[in-house]
């Protein structure tokens, strides 16, 4: 029987399935269709791109229709492809390039920006190629490392990450425009101003007086401002801001501003925030020689810290802290971008901040570079999103006591 049962076993196994999915043994057009369905072949074209125009009952016989028959849309789309080439017509391609810092996708800040580009580009049909660019090798990691896609030229439009400055930038569009001729293509830029390139960012002079002029309204007069060392643009309209809230005020500027300048890679870079959330990791003494006490001891008269960005400001708090400050009874600190908290014993976030929209700013540079691919005309614009402050348990009149 055991032999028996071997041999049943092998002929239930030989039995040949039914395969899922087979190909047509030649493509299958849009004519194919219209012949199978009696209707005209610019009837299936509008049906098979949801257009209106047809009556919903066709359109659904069509498109059941298309997928018995097997229809490919994608081989309708490289005929169409092959012949504008032949005419000396550049096709679209529906794919865009975003040109990204390598460490931005774990970022709460650039991921929420990826995800409006995710998101604007999903809803008009549009693929998304990401290029990493990696500043320690500006000079060969482009050129080594582009897609075919783009090696090709196959991309419509190209978004640059907010991450990058405008020399790495410019160095990433033209080792592109070296492979892509993308002087004929649209390129519009996160932030970060670029000559000739569109831009999508948000009010920065906004933030600034935003931030002020609630600081000043709680009776704050001396505030420290952490500004960059490397976007200039940004630190400018954000002081102009806050000029402006100060000058409301009839405060001396030179008086009252302290600007302390943000060094990446040291003790104020917001990327070692964790270092100092860390009870192990940040000692009193060594809070101390951090260089936002020294400048505090040195100005005593300072009751309120303003953080480039969530990180920043909560990089800030830790280290003050640790250092013997209370926040925020001696010490006030507000955020910007609202993309990391600052959990307080019910979970709560207690960071006041500076809210953008950064989801829209991605949505809105996908919305400007479509544009101009269907407009088929470049344009060099600039777009600049409100934003709104959000008051949390961080910021207090100086000197008030808060129940912790």
């Amino acid at each position: 029987m055991v032999g028996g049962e071997i041999i049943a076993i092998t002929k239930r196994n030989s039995v040949k399935k039914p395969a899922i999915w087979s190909p047509p043994e030649k493509p299958i057009t849009q004519r194919d269709i219209a012949c199978r369905c009696g209707v005209a072949r610019s009837t299936v074209s509008l049906a098979l791109h949801g257009s209106p125009q047809v009556e919903e009952s066709t359109r659904q016989r069509i498109l059941r229709v298309a997928q018995e028959l097997g229809y490919d849309p994608a081989f309708q789309h490289n005929a169409r492809r092959l012949a504008m080439r032949q005419y000396g017509k550049s096709p679209v391609n529906h794919v865009l390039a975003v040109i990204v810092d390598p460490d931005e996708p774990v970022r709460n800040y650039h991921s929420r920006l990826l995800a409006g580009v995710w998101h604007a580009a999903y809803a008009r049909g549009y693929a998304l190629v990401v290029v990493y660019f990696d500043r320690e090798f500006v000079d060969t990691q482009l050129q080594v490392c582009l897609p075919p896609v783009l090696a090709r030229g196959e991309i419509d439009g190209l978004i640059i990450s907010a991450s990058l400055s405008a020399e790495h930038a410019g160095h990433a569009i033209r080792s592109c425009a070296g492979s892509l001729a993308l002087r004929a293509q649209p390129i519009v830029s996160l932030h970060t101003e670029l000559c000739d390139v569109s831009r999508v960012a948000a009010d920065y002079e906004q933030i600034g007086y935003l931030t002020a002029a609630h600081l000043l309204s709680l009776g704050h007069r001396h505030l420290v401002h952490y500004v960059y060392d490397n976007n200039p643009v940004s630190t400018r309209l954000r002081l102009c801001g806050a000029v402006r809230a100060y000058r409301e005020y009839g405060l001396n500027l030179d008086n009252y501003l302290h600007p302390l300048v943000f060094r990446r890679g040291d003790m104020t870079d917001p990327a070692r925030m964790a270092t100092y959330q860390s009870e192990h990791a940040t000692t009193p003494e060594v809070a101390r020689r951090h260089p936002l006490v020294s400048y505090l001891r040195v100005h005593p008269e300072i009751t309120a810290v303003v953080g480039i960005n969530d990180a920043n400001a909560i990089n800030a708090w830790c280290v003050l802290e640790r250092a013997g400050y209370r926040i925020p009874e001696e010490i006030s600190i507000v955020g910007c971008d609202d993309t990391d908290a600052m959990p307080g014993p019910r979970m709560e976030n207690r960071l006041t901040t500076i809210r953008v929209p950064l989801e829209a700013i991605g949505e809105q540079a996908v919305t400007r570079v479509i544009a101009q691919i269907e407009n088929g005309r470049l344009v060099t614009e600039e777009t600049f999103l409100p934003v709104e402050l959000a008051v949390r348990a961080s910021t207090v009149p100086p000197g008030q006591s808060i129940h912790r």
